[in-house]
């Protein structure tokens, strides 16, 4: 797999892998990326920025949580890049894990309640991220909504 290069302006590119696309902005404070796909394609694109500029990743922001646009947050987070996630807090790796782990528990949680044949409405008065509530309940999304999308998403 080749990571291709495409230059938008003097400091701004597009890089193309196997998941969704990066931007790369190249500024006073450092290297900035928008998304950095894979965890497994690190080297990589850090291969493909290090052709154009001779600098480190600084700061990553996701544009939504989908792996093909996060994976690449732990190799990157280990290294103290900073990672602004598309929804939230600006983060570290150990918050990065965090925020992971409290999908993979509603996930995992979600599936259980409809393998057992729980309706949506069921579902959601079983109150299912109360855990979570406090830290992560009151965001964008209240948790009777991220509920209700988890649910149908999995329900498909």
């Amino acid at each position: 797999m080749e990571i291709e290069t495409v230059p938008i302006t003097e400091n701004i590119y597009v890089l193309y892998g196997r998941g969704g696309n990066i931007g790369v902005l190249v500024g006073e404070d450092g290297v900035f990326l928008v998304d950095d796909q894979f965890t497994p394609l690190t080297a990589k694109i850090k291969g493909a920025i290090a052709k154009f500029i001779d600098e480190p990743i600084k700061f990553v922001i996701n544009t939504h949580w989908h792996f093909d646009h996060t994976d690449g947050n732990k190799n990157l987070g280990k290294e103290g890049v900073v990672i602004l996630l598309g929804h939230g807090e600006i983060t570290d790796c150990t918050g990065l894990v965090e925020y992971r782990n409290m999908l993979r528990v509603v996930h995992a949680t979600t599936l259980t309640a409809i393998a057992s044949g729980k309706t949506l409405e069921e579902f959601i008065a079983s109150d299912p991220t109360a855990a979570f509530d406090e830290k992560w309940g009151e965001t964008f999304l209240e948790p009777a909504a991220f509920q209700t999308i988890v649910y149908r998403d999995l329900s498909r």
